[in-house]
């Protein structure tokens, strides 16, 4: 928005239109319902002189406003201002201090970042999440940095407006634009947000201005964010994917947030938006749903240039997201998400072995389905296979005398809805090595044709199950094979565990048959010591309710067969140190179970490291006295190196205090990094401690011994603080004002 002042003059200040959706859509609102913010219009700000005594644009061309976000809570909105300070950028924040939403505002301007540049575009988009520590922190993108691009998080200082940078990455190419968009949020439920940055520009291959989106993630070793996957979306030229991102809540209810991703120019300029789903590793990068312009309206153009957090606007229990085309006579399309149900298909058999060519026996189909607000009953089509369609059949379908049957079904939701197929072996059977597999599709749901308030089916459903039932029609009358098996048991990489690392081992259980005869009906069982617990997602054939592990093998195994099992394993409460065995045991239909045990290694890996320092190296005393500071900030820092958490640490400092019973250092101040780390206490003891000496050692540490001073009567104490969240390297600093009028002499 340009602003007029009295010379007749239109400068690019920028403004911002707030309001609240009460405000809008109840009938009793004011007639203008919307409050204006212009934080760039102090007229002596607006051309300033440097400090190299050039004048520079600085609020006359700053466009605050090109980027809005709504902080957490919607207690705060921040602008971006990228053209603040000739193009160098910056942001300011927005806040009402009244109760109602944004009655009565207030505006600050922060200073541009200390190591921003001239033509950054600093502020070009905004967004904030929590990365680091307790607060909650801003985002920036910064899409010229150095022709490559850049995005910054940091804290704002509201006494200095001084931007203080945390943490900051390239772009991965020049001139892809890194920066230009920039989402955050919680999308894996480990309460900490990943960041996405779009670079709209960037090129795949052939594909210029085809566009990227790069996943971060918190490191909690290294306290930093880094890079843990990237979307790209269409691959397509010219369809410039990530030029707008936002995280859109959890769409589908399934407890993850989702991310919306606009492609504003794809196909000739229509554009498109991508839905990705959250999940507990992060985001799947294959997108789950691509909504196309030529899908809504033919007219659309430019649609995904901007989009909108999650709201729920239809009331259906599901969060819903607008997304903007700013082409032709411009529109905001509102995308209401439906109602999502979750199948789930299982397939068995009470018919463990078929030992006779012509029997007929039944297969059990149950269904099940659950989901927020979809239909209480619902009707599909199911599609029963033999040995999926293989030539010539083995077995067929009793209802329809082919390899292949078609079954309606009605099923009512929360409910297991079972029915019984029967089916009938041929009479002669040329291949009986491979157990029977019967399969069982979903083919539709009958009410979702032209059905918009009907439940649509989640992608984690299971639409297909099978039941393999093995077929021992060459071991005898008895229908008894006896084979031979081995079984081998090793750790798949390192085989030693360092407590409260969060790492998770990972058993290779290697089964043979050794013998010829087939083995049937196998099953493995692993035994899970003591302070362990298993880490899912197990193999698909392997089960656990919380104890022990059972896992099937494959029926049957010819000999010769061999199957391996990769099962990991994870810490729980009680672990202690040493070495923790493993008991491993396989067993198959006639034969002796084969155990073997295997050990791994748990230890405690703590490695503490101080760093002292001090601002000033030297403090003078004498006659008279001097000019110098009398007081000093001492830094304490504590970190972990090693690879086990250290949930609390006793940091003890000793201080001279004392000099000949005259108080000689006086602590003023305490600041901790953390809100979980304690203020530190003086502990009161009239004895004191000598110089270097009663400083204790904790079990697992580095000490720094503090030599208080070299003159006679100079008496220390110790000063005790509780460190909490090593993890985040926190830091103590006390400031200390030395009583120089206690000395005597002169000297330094």
């Amino acid at each position: 928005m340009n602003q007029k002042y009295s010379f007749s003059d239109y400068f690019l200040n920028g403004a911002c239109y707030l309001t609240s959706i009460g405000d809008i859509t109840d009938s009793a609102a004011a007639t203008n319902p919307w409050s204006i913010v212009t934080p760039l219009v102090d007229s002596n700000r607006q051309v300033v002189e440097n400090d190299n005594g050039v004048n520079v644009f600085y609020y006359q061309l700053g466009q605050a406003g090109l980027s809005v976000h709504v902080a957490e809570g919607k207690e705060q909105v921040w602008l971006g201002a990228p053209g603040m300070q000739q193009w160098t950028g910056s942001v300011s924040r927005v806040w009402s201090t009244s109760s109602g939403p944004f009655t009565y505002m207030h505006s600050e301007t922060f200073k541009p970042a200390a190591k921003a540049e001239w033509g950054d575009y600093f502020g070009y988009s905004v967004g904030s999440g929590r990365f680091f520590g307790s607060e909650t922190q801003k985002v920036a993108g910064s899409p010229r940095h150095e022709l490559v691009g850049k995005v910054s998080v940091f804290t704002t200082d509201s006494v200095t407006f001084d931007i203080q940078v945390q943490w900051e990455a390239a772009g991965p190419q020049v001139g892809s634009y890194f920066g230009a968009a920039v989402a955050a949020g919680d999308v894996d439920g480990d309460g900490w947000s990943e960041l996405f940055v779009g670079a709209p520009l960037f090129t795949i291959g052939p594909a210029t201005e085809a566009g990227l989106v790069i996943i971060y993630s918190r490191n909690a070793s290294l306290g930093i964010l880094k890079k843990t996957g990237s979307l790209i979306g269409p691959g397509k030229a010219g369809a410039r994917f990530g030029s707008a991102l936002m995280v859109v809540g959890d769409l589908d209810r399934d407890g993850y947030q989702d991310v919306a991703v606009g492609a504003p120019y794809e196909a000739g300029g229509a554009g498109a938006v991508y839905i990705y789903r959250g999940y507990a590793g992060g985001l799947l990068t294959t997108y789950s749903q691509k909504v196309s312009a030529k899908d809504i309206d033919l007219n659309l153009r430019g649609f995904g240039i901007s989009i909108s957090r999650g709201a729920d606007v239809d009331r259906n229990g599901y969060a819903d997201f607008a997304a903007g085309a700013y082409e032709g006579d411009g529109a905001a399309v509102v995308l209401r998400t439906r109602p999502v149900m979750r199948l789930e298909l299982r397939v068995s058999s009470d018919s463990e072995i078929l030992t006779e060519p012509g029997i007929t026996f039944p297969v059990q189909i149950c269904i099940s389905y659950t989901g927020f607000n979809v239909l209480d009953e619902i009707h599909m089509t199911l599609e029963g296979l033999v040995d999926n369609g293989a030539a010539p059949p083995r077995a067929v379908f009793v209802d329809s005398g082919t390899p292949q049957a078609t079954f309606d079904a009605t099923v009512k939701k929360g409910r297991d809805n079972c029915q019984v197929s029967l089916i009938k072996l041929q009479d002669k059977i040329e291949n009986d090595a491979q157990s029977l597999e019967v399969f069982f599709t979903v083919k539709e749901t009958n009410e979702n044709a032209g059905c918009e308030t009907c439940g649509i089916i989640s992608p984690e459903s299971k639409l297909r199950s099978k039941v393999d039932v093995p077929l021992v029609l060459g071991c005898g009358a008895d229908a008894v094979c006896t084979p031979e098996l081995d079984l081998a048991v090793t750790w798949k990489g390192a085989s030693q565990l360092a407590l409260r690392s969060g790492a998770t081992p990972t058993l290779s259980v290697v089964v043979s048959v050794t013998g010829k005869e087939y083995s049937y009906v196998g099953i493995v069982l692993l035994v899970l010591p003591e302070g362990f617990t298993v880490h899912y997602p197990l193999p698909y054939s392997c089960s656990s309710t919380g104890g022990p592990v059972y896992c099937t093998l494959p029926s049957p195994m010819a000999g010769g067969e061999k199957t391996e099992l990769e099962i990991s394993v994870e810490e729980s409460e009680g672990l202690m140190e040493g070495e923790v065995p493993f008991r491993v045991s396989c067993s198959a239909r006639g034969t002796q179970d084969v155990e073997k045990q295997v050990t791994l290694s748990v230890i405690e890996d703590v490695e503490l490291a101080l760093s002292v320092y001090a601002s000033e190296d030297m403090i003078e005393y004498g006659q008279p006295p001097p000019a110098s500071p009398t007081a000093t900030m001492i830094t304490y820092q504590v970190i972990n190196r090693g690879e086990s958490s250290v949930n609390e640490v006793r940091l003890d400092m000793v201080m001279p205090m004392e000099y000949d019973g005259t108080p000689f250092v006086h602590i003023t101040q305490q600041e901790t990094s953390s809100k979980w780390t304690s203020q530190c206490d003086l502990e009161d003891s009239a004895a004191g401690h000598e110089p270097g000496s009663d400083i204790s050692d904790p079990p697992i540490a580095v000490t720094h011994r503090v030599v208080c001073g070299q003159l006679a009567g100079l008496a220390c104490k110790r000063v005790t603080c509780i460190v909490r969240e090593v993890h985040l390297d926190p830091i103590i600093t006390v400031e200390v004002a030395f009583n120089t009028t206690a000395l005597t002499g002169e000297g330094d």
